[in-house]
């Protein structure tokens, strides 16, 4: 979801900016898009975040490793997007919440288009899919990963799981 967002975002408000037209479509194209690039705006930040992490203690390395690699690898996919969804819950919370105004206001034109194409970038089908495959992650895999505090802040998923991988084994 972050990555679709962060490209997406850019081309959408573009693309859309100069057919705002009329007051009340000017207004509710400003309204959207001031609350997209806040939330953009929070997703790099947590990306950066993340980025600045250092990789988890080798204990937990080795820990993870205990786990096949799928159950590894969907834990630290969807854990990794739960605890970014956290980090940008005050923006994404302000979204949410224009989208809904935005809808109930009747609106038309640009600012329309853009609520739509944001509501299925952001709250599409990707993001309950991730939410259903933690989920559905074996409730041993849950409980004992969640008790590591590493993954209690955004995170570099990727970087973990290639650490994972690269491990020499016992």
């Amino acid at each position: 979801m972050k990555i679709n967002f962060k490209f997406a975002c850019p081309l959408l408000l573009a693309a859309t900016s100069a057919l705002a037209g009329g007051n009340d479509e000017a207004s509710a194209h400003r309204y959207i898009s001031e609350r997209i690039a806040q939330y953009g705006e929070a997703v790099e930040r947590c990306e950066q975040v993340a980025a600045s992490r250092p990789l988890p203690d080798q204990s937990v390395i080795k820990h993870l490793r205990g786990y096949s690699i799928e159950d590894v690898r969907a834990f630290l996919i969807t854990r990794s997007s739960l605890v970014s969804e956290v980090c940008e819950k005050p923006e994404l919370t302000e979204l949410a919440y224009a989208i809904a105004v935005l809808e109930g206001a009747d609106i038309s034109g640009a600012p329309k288009e853009i609520v739509q194409n944001i509501k299925l970038l952001v709250f599409g089908e990707s993001t309950w899919g991730l939410k259903k495959k933690y989920l559905e992650l074996p409730t041993s895999v849950q409980n004992i990963l969640e008790q590591t505090d590493y993954f209690d802040k955004p995170f570099d998923d990727i970087a973990v799981l290639n650490a994972i991988e690269n491990a020499k084994k016992p």
